[in-house]
């Protein structure tokens, strides 16, 4: 099974949606990381900086 989770990095905290992260991220300056995992391998893709 694979899930993705979307966190903002500067205390690692995730989001229930992308949404709220791009908001958390705008207004305290973080980065904006998606996270896939397929049970094997986890995958980080850095989308932007609030």
């Amino acid at each position: 099974m694979t899930w993705r989770i979307i966190e903002t990095r500067a205390r690692s905290r995730a989001h229930d949606t992308e949404a709220l992260a791009w908001r958390f991220a705008r207004r305290h300056g973080h980065e904006v990381w998606e996270v896939t995992d397929n049970g094997r391998t986890a995958f980080e893709r850095f989308l932007g900086q609030g």
